[in-house]
């Protein structure tokens, strides 16, 4: 499966994966202006970018750029929908990493959440949605 050229929808008990829409915008905001979740957002190879974005403009440039991304086949960007509450509560992005050394072709995988969900069980149950049962 390409995922560029279909994304899937993943879904658990409590959340789903799918493809971020400008929709998401609302929610996103709460997630990239999150001071709390700030720290914990891995901003490696991404020119400088920090992910703090506190201002809805400022996270609809964000999603048009992941637009982009992921129409150049540069990386994914999934939104992670709180069932419970209907809510987008973060993001996990997947890339392949082009480099010179040993890690070259290997996936990255990323999780942006609101802090509010930086605990052991809400991040469990996202991997889980992307990693193999075995």
């Amino acid at each position: 499966m390409n995922i560029y050229e279909t994304c899937p929808t993943l879904k658990s008990e409590r959340f789903i994966l799918r493809l971020f829409q400008d929709e998401d915008c609302n929610d996103l905001l709460k997630v990239y202006s999150d001071k709390n979740a700030l720290p914990f957002f891995n901003s490696d190879n991404c020119d400088g970018d920090n992910f703090y974005y506190a201002t809805e403009e400022r996270m609809a440039e964000a999603i048009r750029f992941w637009h982009m991304a992921y129409e150049n086949g540069w990386f994914v960007r999934l939104s992670i929908v709180d069932k419970s509450i209907l809510s987008v509560i973060g993001t996990v992005e997947l890339c392949v990493r082009v480099s010179e050394d040993e890690f070259n072709n290997m996936g990255i995988f990323r999780v942006d959440v609101r802090s509010d969900y930086e605990q052991e069980e809400s991040l469990y149950d996202i991997f889980s949605l992307v990693t193999s049962k075995t």
